[in-house]
């Protein structure tokens, strides 16, 4: 409510407020357009159709055409409505529905195991492809013949749903000398490095790290706070310098 209020008293509004506010204030003029075109339409959330909704209906004339994918609709945690197709023609009337079961992108493989979930779509792509199941990435990356090439170990990528994994793998690859790059909204990394100078000027470095524990930001990540582990990490990044963020 306090911040609300200094939003208030100072007329300040955010993104969230542009989009909102037009959904509930009768008196703003949308603006008027002849097409709307709507792109990731699974990803809208339900100001957001409220949003578009009331700018096609500002125009008698106006036409609209929605692309996106409902078995894309991954946003729900972040307000993402999953059904927002069904509640686009809903809202908006549309008359015509066109599947696109062609995937250009993918080879044969990848479609063959996305038919498992999505049994309609088809691959264009000449391309066989490959996938291979594996119970230890780490094993697989460390032993790999990329790791052999320079030049091809900028083509390896990690992808994983929570962080402790890729830290204990960017852990490996600079042990043996492996340059790491984090890409994303990783700001615990940098608070790792930032720990990491504070670390070597602490003369009390168990309170350092019980401090770092406790931060709402990184509680979750207190496999990260034993100095052993932690005083590797200040060697490889002293000795090799090729934490990258």
């Amino acid at each position: 409510p306090e911040a609300l209020q200094l939003c208030l008293d100072s007329k300040t509004i955010d993104f969230e407020d542009m989009v909102w506010m037009p959904t509930i204030i009768e008196d703003i003029v949308m603006p008027s357009y002849d097409w709307v075109l709507v792109d990731e339409a699974q990803d809208l959330n339900p100001v957001q159709i409220r949003f578009l909704t009331k700018i096609v209906n500002s125009h008698e004339n106006c036409r609209v055409i929605i692309v996106g994918d409902p078995e894309q609709a991954i946003y729900a945690f972040r307000g993402a409505d999953t059904r927002s197709f069904e509640s686009l023609q809903k809202s908006l009337l549309i008359e015509h529905n066109f599947t696109l079961t062609g995937c250009h992108r993918c080879p044969q493989s990848h479609i063959r195991l996305a038919n498992h979930i999505v049994p309609y779509m088809k691959s264009t792509n000449e391309n066989q492809g490959k996938i291979e199941v594996v119970d230890n990435i780490m094993g697989v990356l460390l032993n790999s013949p990329t790791l052999e090439n320079e030049e091809n170990i900028k083509h390896d990528l990690v992808i994983s749903r929570y962080n402790k994994p890729l830290v204990e793998l960017a852990y490996r690859l600079l042990k043996i000398g492996i340059p790491v790059h984090f890409v994303g909204e990783f700001s615990f990394y940098k608070m790792v490095t930032s720990l990491i100078h504070d670390y070597k000027k602490s003369s009390n470095k168990t309170e350092l790290f019980s401090e770092f524990a406790l931060s709402e930001h990184v509680k979750y990540k207190r496999y990260m706070c034993k100095i052993r582990r932690f005083e590797r990490l200040v060697f490889l990044e002293e000795y090799f310098s090729i934490i990258s963020w």
